[in-house]
């Protein structure tokens, strides 16, 4: 039985596995819209049982799902050491299932801060984290990052530095015209950032002639510095799609006739 959980649970490749996890992923899109809607007055107050409902539902199945996970997690084919059940409840994703399930069991009214509570209440939106060790895609998401975390770094830092560097600039020309606008170099690091990114909000902008000068030419070097990670993430994605088609061709079919392998992924 051990072995059959393990592989529902920690086999991308199992087909009842896969079933399961459509239907937790199911249940954490509905968890976050339920989220959503208690935000609203007008809802939260008129479907408030509804939503209690489904947050009782939604528990029971993530708790299920959690000690079953545990109890499986330490078996391997042949033996049952290796990684141990402690191994998976301190990893990030078993962090992540507990703590989606962990407010409902603390008694709430036995916490008098109300502050703390709202807090402890935003750990229901980490069930949304689940979804990362459900999809298969983010995996690959994942490898591209790490093939790709030199360049990725190279170029935050170069970014960070124009960052830092525009903003002090743009603090020395424009506080004396803007002393409650650029009252520090802090407010002009959020100045650097709103145009390094191009989105300008227009709530913090200079308005002398340098510092209209310097504003075009950081929004200019934004776009540069912006679309250099989307062009090294790009041809990551390409050359690991590449990859992942090349392993997926010599495992599915034989190396010497070419025919494709029956028992392919089974």
């Amino acid at each position: 039985m051990k072995e059959k959980l393990h592989s529902i649970f920690f086999n991308p490749n199992d087909k009842f596995g896969k079933f399961v996890n459509a239907i937790v992923i199911f249940l954490i899109v509905l968890n976050a819209l339920v989220i959503m809607l208690e935000s609203l007055d007008a809802y939260k107050f008129k479907y408030a049982d509804f939503f209690d409902t489904i947050e009782v539902i939604t528990i029971t199945i993530f708790t299920i799902e959690y000690i079953l996970r545990v109890y499986a997690s330490d078996y391997k084919k042949g033996h049952h050491s290796g990684q141990t059940k402690l191994h998976y409840m301190l990893s990030f994703m078993g962090v992540i299932d507990l703590l989606s399930i962990l407010p409902f069991y603390i008694p709430f009214s036995a916490i008098p801060d109300l502050r703390f509570l709202r807090i402890l209440r935003l750990f229901r939106l980490f069930r949304v984290f689940k979804i990362l060790k459900l999809a298969a895609s983010l995996d690959l998401i994942w490898r591209v990052i790490k093939s790709e975390k030199r360049p990725l770094l190279i170029t935050s830092f170069a970014s960070l530095i124009l960052l830092v560097f525009s903003s002090f600039v743009i603090y020395e020309v424009e506080h004396s015209a803007q002393p409650l606008v650029f009252d520090s170099i802090f407010s002009s690091l959020w100045w650097s950032v709103e145009t390094l990114t191009t989105v300008g909000y227009g709530d913090i902008y200079p308005i002398t002639p340098l510092g209209k000068i310097i504003s075009s030419f950081v929004a200019i070097l934004g776009i540069a510095f912006v679309a250099m990670p989307s062009g090294i993430i790009a041809s990551g994605f390409i050359q690991e799609i590449k990859v992942d088609k090349i392993k997926g061709k010599a495992i599915s079919h034989c190396p010497y006739c070419g025919e494709k392998l029956t028992n392919f992924n089974e």
